[in-house]
């Protein structure tokens, strides 16, 4: 696991100028929604609440598609808006992909947080699968069973380490001390930020060492 992270860490240094950029189109994405929002009761679903967080999920992914798609795989001199640019053919997939998924955990987690939880879990490799092996949904949803089960322990850590950090500062985000206090809301996205590109950037490296694995082994 340690040699993974330093593996990210090192791909991050190499890859920096696109780590700032998808950085900060991320922190000013999430920075704006709060703002935008910030008059608005977040205990009842409004149009605009349901807008800004459907139109936030889905720069999210094509951020997160990018920079999939640049640091974790390309050794090409192609800069981030290359990615940017090109990730968009992908787009509509992924999009797609990542509301069936969603609904999915969501579903499960509404029948006792349980289920949603195992969902999270055995789904945990749809992105890389999605972008690097343009497989259906069916397909994907199998495949990432089928991986999770060979690398189990190791994802387990993982969503213990990255996931669930990520989703306690989203949590954070929305309380009232927290949005009221721009500089701790500001603190807090830089590091949501920075830390979902490290850990899309760990996710990359586990899916292509997870392959490799099978290549030599098969």
């Amino acid at each position: 696991m340690f040699s993974l992270l330093g593996r990210s860490v090192q791909r991050i240094s190499d890859r920096f100028s696109g780590f700032l950029l998808c950085l900060l189109i991320l922190m000013i994405a999430d920075l704006a929604s709060t703002f935008l929002l910030s008059g608005t009761a977040k205990d009842q679903i409004s149009p605009e609440l349901v807008v800004s967080a459907v139109l936030g999920l889905l720069l999210n992914l094509w951020v997160m598609t990018s920079w999939l798609m640049y640091a974790g795989v390309s050794e090409s001199g192609d800069s981030i808006t290359f990615y940017l640019q090109h990730s968009l053919g992908k787009f509509s997939r992924v999009a797609l992909f990542a509301f069936s998924v969603y609904a999915i955990i969501l579903l499960g987690t509404a029948l006792f947080v349980i289920p949603g939880l195992i969902f999270a879990v055995v789904l945990y490799f749809w992105l890389p699968l999605v972008v690097f092996e343009n497989r259906g949904l069916s397909d994907t949803c199998q495949r990432s069973i089928e991986l999770v089960k060979k690398n189990l322990f190791l994802v387990l850590i993982l969503i213990g380490f990255l996931d669930l950090p990520l989703l306690a500062m989203e949590l954070g985000a929305n309380l009232p001390k927290v949005e009221s206090n721009l500089p701790l809301r500001i603190i807090l996205s830089l590091v949501h930020s920075g830390l979902s590109l490290f850990s899309i950037l760990v996710l990359a490296n586990v899916y292509f060492q997870v392959r490799t694995r099978e290549v030599v082994s098969g």
